[in-house]
């Protein structure tokens, strides 16, 4: 007998046992579908009924008056002079949670990883455009031994994607 037929036969049998016992598996789960949610009953309103429901309560209607509307006040046409206040302005801080956020915009920084970052006490991508490499990488694994935040290190090659990606910010 010829290789290629019975191939061809095999996988045309196969195919119809898979489509059986995938229909089979639908019908079941319909079944159980239908056991778990209670059929809901569905109230009918006899056009009868609701006829005489509606001769029965004639409804008025109400009309009154609106209410005049308050005359506008009139616009001033000077502008409000506001007195210039000398103040220093304050160097404010950064909000946390926007720091985290801007130390997320780097590729390959995820959750635990910015964890690790803030707990090193860097801040910001631009804190980090600063930074050696080899320095960064020593401070990480420093601060990762003693606080144990991530399972791995980062390697060097990853902290130098991060301070070629802040550099370039």
């Amino acid at each position: 007998m010829n290789p290629f037929l019975v191939i061809v036969t095999f996988t045309v049998i196969l195919a119809i046992v898979i489509y059986w016992l995938q229909g089979r598996q639908t019908k079941v789960v319909e079944k159980e579908i239908m056991k778990v949610t209670p059929k809901k009953r569905i109230s009918v309103i006899k056009k009868a009924d609701w006829v005489a429901d509606e001769e029965a309560e004639p409804t008025t209607e109400v009309v009154s008056e609106p209410a005049p509307a308050p005359d506008p006040e009139p616009k001033s046409l000077e502008k409000p002079v506001s007195e210039p206040t000398h103040e220093p302005e304050q160097e404010e801080e950064p909000d946390p949670e926007l720091v985290v956020a801007d130390i997320a915009e780097l590729e390959g920084v995820g959750p635990k990883y910015q964890l690790l970052l803030k707990a090193a006490g860097i801040p910001s991508i631009s804190v980090i455009a600063e930074f050696d490499p080899e320095e960064l990488l020593k401070k990480l694994v420093e601060v990762n031994e003693s606080e144990e935040i991530t399972k791995r290190n980062p390697t060097m090659y990853v902290v130098e994607r991060w301070i070629e990606a802040a550099k370039s910010r």
